[in-house]
């Protein structure tokens, strides 16, 4: 059978398990998707994390005459 998505199979606790049935049972959605939107949360929340330590380290080299407002972002972009 094709499918549309790529599939993957994983093997989970008994207790990870029931969580993920009872999400499904409470949402009245497939336990696929309840995974498959619990993996798409956390790769958010990995992607903000990642970019928030690229802007940490940035703001660390920053110097203050490099900086520009608001206003003059903008006009330099028009």
């Amino acid at each position: 059978m094709t499918t549309k998505n790529p599939r993957i199979n994983v093997v989970l606790e008994q207790p990870i398990y029931n969580a993920v049935r009872k999400l499904s049972k409470k949402y009245k959605i497939s336990m696929s998707m309840v995974i498959r939107d619990i993996v798409k949360e956390e790769i958010e929340n990995f992607e903000d994390s990642f970019l928030g330590e690229i802007a940490s380290n940035r703001e660390k080299t920053l110097k203050s005459d490099q900086l520009i407002t608001h206003k003059e972002f903008w006009e330099k972009l028009l």
